[in-house]
């Protein structure tokens, strides 16, 4: 079943919107693994919300838990020049997520938000609440932790095959996995292993549900 979460509330952390924000409509996922090494079992469906973010790089891992529910969630890599940034925000749409006050003191085309905790997980639920995110099993790991993507491809015995001798998949996995996905953004393959269950009891934890219901 959904989990809603609290609906937005605007407090001082809430930058407005300035004219010029724009951008692309979120991409339809084509097709989404049903078991994964850092996946989830599931059919084809919505990001767990319309809003898009970009982070800096101080978010790392709320990043990596945004993209576990199935949030467009980009990570910006390049030089830090707060222009850059602010623009690559704006021209994407995307809602920048950032705790350097002096990058949300700058002119922009959009919207930024400050999260003035220093605790990852105060802050990733900061973000929930504020943007009145919602969680559904099928979003679990919609989308690639490693490069945001969300199309995922389905391999062909051959192709997996391929794989095991390139040494791009551990042999112990051959007498155990029977399903293997490549996200077709980084090549990333994933299958249903330990790290599996480990992002469940992760994700349960951090969104404080039960991990029957992630």
């Amino acid at each position: 079943a959904e989990q809603v979460f609290p609906r937005p509330r605007v407090g001082d952390s809430m930058i407005g919107f300035v004219e010029g924000g724009g951008g692309k409509t979120l991409e339809e996922r084509k097709d989404k693994p049903s078991d994964e090494s850092s996946g989830s079992a599931g059919e084809d469906s919505p990001d767990s919300c319309k809003v898009k973010f970009l982070a800096d790089t101080m978010l790392g891992r709320t990043v990596k838990w945004l993209r576990c529910i199935g949030v467009d969630t980009a990570l910006y890599e390049g030089q830090r020049d707060p222009q850059k940034i602010l623009s690559l925000a704006a021209r994407e749409g995307r809602v920048l997520l950032t705790r350097d006050r002096k990058l949300v003191s700058k002119p922009c085309g959009g919207l930024c938000y400050f999260i003035p905790s220093n605790d990852v997980k105060e802050g990733f639920h900061e973000i929930i609440e504020s943007f009145g995110l919602s969680f559904s099993p099928k979003s679990f790991m919609a989308r690639c932790s490693k490069c945001n993507a969300s199309n995922y491809k389905r391999l062909t015995d051959e192709e997996t095959k391929q794989l095991f001798e390139d040494g791009q998949i551990p042999s112990s996995c051959k007498v155990k996995v029977t399903k293997y996905y490549m996200c077709m953004g980084c090549r990333k393959v994933f299958w249903k292993g330990p790290k599996y269950d480990s992002a469940r009891v992760q994700i349960a934890s951090v969104l404080q549900i039960n991990e029957e219901d992630v």
